[in-house]
């Protein structure tokens, strides 16, 4: 229902809207390849700005050697959103809603560089570099359609930043959000690259690197490295692998975060999460929480029940360590955890297996060593 009125799955044309003003690129129909090279919008609206916007079952498609999309918004933006690089959205009026879009970004052995930035000024808003998003799609028995975007190519650049110094405000590097639809096509956002390199930018540092919520789909397989305060935050059941071959290194700086936020969704924080440390170039410098969003209401506990985090360290990859963390499952071959907190840090494991190594931080006493 949409404000409790039976919602309507309908084509983009039967919207009344005009989303192609505010996009670089906007496909709403059929299936096409775009040239994608050099993809620039900047604007002051109270609207959502696009560099590209995909929606209504349409597919784009893009192989360019070299391809380059950048939005700027320094409006007010619309709901909770400002700006988004590389867009593919369910979008809605009234009670009518479209069906997601597609988005095939590079392809291997031809595309070489992705660059995608947003960014945005106005706090209380996102600036998203890529977002899949299913985020309003009528009751929960006809689901739009999901939303996917693809990326393909030896590099990938994602720069998002959020000027605003608030906090009342996000950058985020890549957004999956399925709205609790159909949990066996859920919107996604797949990395197919030799390397990708996440910045996210605020001034009061709120700021994620992947976002997953609601059942949504973010799945790695790339030498990657994330800047964000939050390197993942996730939430409603959402999926998120990193590098799970193994075959990649995975440089993660900054927390992972098991969000609830009573406004703006009220669903649990469990969501699976599958990090795979790998070699010695592989690093996590941050810790794992649980954290309940501002204007929450106590929810109960098992709403704040994290089950399915796991991560491996093998080969000489290290996480680093300096608040209270968790995992649900842990798994070494000749890793190394480096604890760097005060003695009342701890580190809870659920399940362990293989070998490894921990450091924990001390400090000398007239009778030896302790912890922190």
């Amino acid at each position: 229902m949409l404000g409790g009125v039976k919602a309507e799955n309908v084509s983009y044309s039967d919207l009344g809207r005009n989303d192609a003003g505010n996009s670089g690129v906007f496909v709403s129909s059929g299936e096409i390849y775009k040239d994608l090279s050099d993809i620039s919008i900047s604007k002051e609206v109270n609207q959502v700005v696009y560099g590209v916007l995909v929606t209504d079952n349409a597919v784009l498609k893009s192989n360019n050697e070299s391809i380059n999309i950048s939005a700027e918004n320094s409006g007010n933006g619309a709901g909770y959103t400002s700006v988004v690089g590389v867009g593919a959205e369910v979008l809605t009026s009234g009670n009518k809603y479209t069906d997601g879009g597609t988005i095939y970004l590079g392809e291997k052995g031809i595309t070489k560089d992705i660059q995608v930035s947003a960014t945005a000024t106005k706090e209380g808003t996102y600036a998203i570099g890529l977002d899949a998003a299913r985020v309003v799609g009528g009751d929960s028995q006809d689901p739009a359609g999901p939303s996917k975007i693809y990326v393909s190519g030896d590099n990938l650049t994602i720069n998002v930043n959020h000027l605003a110094d608030s906090n009342q405000c996000a950058a985020v590097g890549i957004m999956a959000q399925n709205n609790t639809g159909d949990a066996t096509n859920r919107s996604s956002v797949m990395i197919d690259t030799e390397n990708t390199i996440i910045n996210v930018y605020n001034p009061q540092d709120s700021t994620v690197g992947i976002q997953a919520f609601s059942q949504g789909l973010v799945d790695v397989n790339s030498n990657i490295e994330i800047h964000a305060s939050d390197v993942i935050s996730a939430r409603g059941n959402a999926i998120v692998n990193i590098n799970a071959d193994g075959q990649h290194s995975t440089k993660l700086y900054g927390d992972v975060d098991f969000a609830y936020d009573q406004p703006t969704s009220g669903t649990p924080v469990d969501a699976q999460l599958n990090i795979n440390l790998s070699g010695a170039d592989s690093v996590w410098v941050g810790n794992s929480k649980v954290t309940v969003g501002s204007g929450s209401a106590t929810p109960s506990d098992e709403y704040l029940q994290v089950s399915a985090f796991k991560l491996a360290i093998n080969d000489e990859a290290q996480w680093t360590t300096d608040e209270d963390s968790f995992v649900n499952s842990l798994s070494m071959n000749h890793g190394i955890i480096n604890i760097n907190g005060d003695a009342a840090q701890t580190v809870n494991i659920g399940t362990m297996q293989g070998t490894g190594t921990v450091n924990m931080k001390t400090a000398k006493s007239a009778n030896g060593f302790s912890a922190g």
